[in-house]
């Protein structure tokens, strides 16, 4: 165990050697403004695009996942990922090239004119909230991951995944987060969801009903064991509403805004749909041999007990390395979310600074507080996996209301923007620690079902009553979104 630690230590310290070389390179290359750090100067092709998209969900919290939900519903667990699948065809046919063509660099920018200056600054909370407990869940994942097959503990796991993430996206910004993401994505596509089913069919054969761990019904398409419609966690459309919402994460905009065109996106959510559904088959199948081969602790570390006892120290080794490395490629982009959020929706919103150098700075001490925090909510979370999933985004469920209002609906108004956050951030932390009803109606679905009636309930009272408050918007910035809000999403 201690010569199979040391491999996949010194495998994962060469890619991340390599990786923040490349952060170094960027970083003294390509990073000549915040318009560079923040947005990659707005030249992200499509291919890169879609990768990046990719990379989002091949990471520490999600991989595990993938296998943990094959683990426990068979085929079914592909959904995990179809989940995703489909979130991200749903914001690929109406929103997504909304985001790219409103020209602003965040969700907050562009809906300050809808919702003025009171409701930017309450997406620019839950943005935030919503980010940093997206990113703790990456840090849970990976950090579990690298414990199990190194032979470290979690603290000291979750403190050296976070610490190198945030070295990286310090020094690089959005330039590196889109190229490390490319060579990540396909890293852990080929390491992880070919590679070792592979292996392990020329091995142990197909995963069947044969098998003493594994039941007729985990093996049946379309839903294997997984239970179809509920408001509990862990059934089918529990995992689409949950990926819809992901969908919508301050982060993707951030992605959208970077590209090069409206016609690179598009192609870049092409790509990233196609090659998602076949990961998701891929990682079912792997949680089925999960089952087959390994007796883990807990059903979170199938995978990591399937890489540790099952595979090749070589292939282990590629796999944990690339999945380390893509929970970079995923919170790095989230950090660069929190980043374009604060310095774009605060410091240049509301402050005097507006020297490039200066920006550059705050970007990056942003970068570290994030990461700190990020840090300590991993380690502070008492849940597990499977669980955090539901709770990191159930913050997502306020911003997934504004940005389908507006794009189509155009109704809402800030009174009901700010309100919804505020009472959503305590209502979501309540239901997950301390509700008597979690087991059974699942965080997302309140989060999403109060969002929607709080939303449009105090809008449709505000138009009854006129404004609640006034604030004003004097400082519009990019005129490409003040004529997109006039000219709707269409």
């Amino acid at each position: 165990m201690v010569a199979q630690g040391l491999v996949y230590a010194s495998m994962v310290g060469a890619y991340l050697i390599i990786i923040m070389g490349l952060a170094v390179y960027i970083a003294t290359r390509w990073i000549d403004d915040p318009g560079d750090f923040m947005l990659a100067g707005r030249e992200i092709g499509s291919w890169a695009s879609g990768f990046a998209l990719l990379a989002i969900l091949m990471s520490g919290g999600f991989v595990p996942a993938i296998v943990l939900h094959g683990y426990l519903y068979g085929v079914g667990g592909a959904w995990f990922f179809w989940g995703w699948t489909i979130g991200q065809a749903l914001v690929f046919l109406t929103y997504a090239t909304f985001w790219r063509r409103s020209g602003a660099y965040t969700p907050a920018e562009y809906f300050e004119f809808g919702y003025g200056v009171s409701g930017r600054l309450a997406v620019l909370l839950a943005s935030i909230v919503a980010m940093l407990m997206i990113a703790a869940f990456q840090f849970v994942g990976a950090g579990a991951l690298v414990a199990s097959l190194m032979g470290v503990d979690l603290f000291t796991a979750v403190v050296g995944v976070g610490g190198i993430t945030i070295g990286y996206t310090l020094l690089s910004g959005m330039w590196g987060i889109t190229i490390s993401d490319f060579i990540q994505a396909i890293w852990v596509m080929v390491s992880v969801f070919i590679l070792i089913p592979v292996y392990l069919f020329m091995n142990h054969g197909m995963p069947s009903a044969a098998a003493p761990d594994i039941s007729a019904q985990m093996m049946q398409w379309p839903f294997g064991s997984m239970a179809v419609a509920s408001f509990a966690g862990g059934t089918v459309i529990s995992i689409v509403w949950q990926n819809w919402l992901l969908a919508n994460s301050p982060y993707y905009w951030v992605r959208a805004s970077a590209t090069r065109s409206e016609d690179a996106l598009k192609k870049g959510y092409m790509i990233a749909i196609v090659f998602s559904a076949f990961i998701a088959v891929s990682g079912a199948f792997i949680g089925l041999w999960a089952q087959m081969l390994t007796n883990p602790d807990a059903a979170d570390q199938a995978f990591g007990a399937l890489l540790a006892n099952e595979v090749p120290v070589w292939l282990g080794g590629l796999a944990a390395s690339g999945v380390i490395a893509a929970t970079m490629s995923t919170a790095d982009a989230i950090y660069q979310g929190i980043v374009n959020t604060v310095v774009r929706d605060y410091v240049q919103r509301f402050t005097s600074i507006n020297d490039r150098n200066r920006l550059l700075l705050v970007g990056r001490l942003v970068v570290v507080v994030a990461g700190f925090l990020t840090v300590v909510i991993a380690l502070s979370y008492p849940g597990q996996l499977g669980a955090m999933i539901a709770f990191a985004f159930a913050f997502v469920a306020p911003i997934f209301i504004l940005n389908f209002d507006a794009w189509l609906i155009r109704y809402g108004t800030k009174e009901a923007a700010v309100i919804t956050v505020l009472v959503i951030i305590p209502l979501v932390t309540y239901w997950e620690f301390y509700s008597p009803y979690i087991e059974s109606v699942n965080t997302l679905w309140v989060a999403g079902a109060v969002s929607l009636v709080m939303f449009y309930g105090i809008s449709a009272l505000v138009r009854v009553t006129g404004p609640w408050w006034s604030d004003s918007v004097d400082n519009l910035g990019d005129q490409l979104s003040a004529d997109i809000w006039q000219q709707g999403g269409d």
